[in-house]
């Protein structure tokens, strides 16, 4: 990961992250957010706390926010393809559950392509950029 103390990256064992997770969103331990299954179109957000194993006075807040959206909905037949940096992840398939795993700080572009069940792209999302921040927590 690269979360820090007085701006040295500290290993995932020096910090504890705790959330609680909500119908739709889930925390995981290594920091990636899970959509649940069947979640509507909408936005939604979850509160996380990240402190210092050595320290659990010292901890910093955050919150993150999901948007989903697939409209229409995948036809019969159907499949969906996320590409991330222009990367296809994954083959084509029937799921809208998209984890990102592990992500450094910065800048990430993704978008959806749908096919239809010969295999001809049928439709394609706008490029959606979203950035990473990761909290630092500071030593007394």
């Amino acid at each position: 990961g690269n979360d820090t103390i007085n701006g040295e990256v500290v290993a995932a064992e020096d910090v504890v992250l705790t959330s609680t997770p909500t119908d739709e969103l889930t925390i995981n331990e290594d920091g990636s957010v899970s959509v649940a299954p069947g979640t509507v179109d909408g936005t939604y957000t979850i509160e996380y706390t990240i402190c210092e194993v050595a320290n659990t006075d010292n901890c910093d807040t955050g919150t993150v926010t999901v948007q989903v959206a697939i409209a229409p909905n995948l036809r019969p037949g159907d499949a969906i393809q996320l590409y991330f940096n222009g990367v296809p992840q994954s083959k084509p398939g029937k799921t809208t559950n998209f984890p990102f795993n592990n992500l450094d700080r910065g800048e990430y572009i993704t978008h959806a392509v749908i096919f239809d069940k010969a295999g001809k792209q049928v439709g394609k999302s706008e490029p959606v950029t979203f950035f990473v921040r990761r909290s630092a927590i500071k030593a007394p």
